[in-house]
């Protein structure tokens, strides 16, 4: 759903970032949904690498 929008909403972010503003509702209109995606990780990635998805996750388990 979003892997179609995700170069532009980094693109986006990081221009944002950089003005010192406020990204989010950049990123909604870029995403052109009512959320958006910033981690450079997707589910391609994710499941291409099953024995590091925790490390890959920032350790994340709770």
């Amino acid at each position: 759903m979003l892997e179609p929008t995700k170069a532009a909403v980094h693109a986006e972010k990081a221009k944002r970032e950089q003005a010192g503003l406020n990204p989010e509702p950049f990123l909604l209109k870029k995403s052109g949904q009512h959320f958006s995606n910033t981690s450079p990780l997707d589910l391609k990635k994710l499941m291409g690498d099953q024995d590091h998805i925790l490390t890959l996750m920032g350790g994340l388990t709770k």
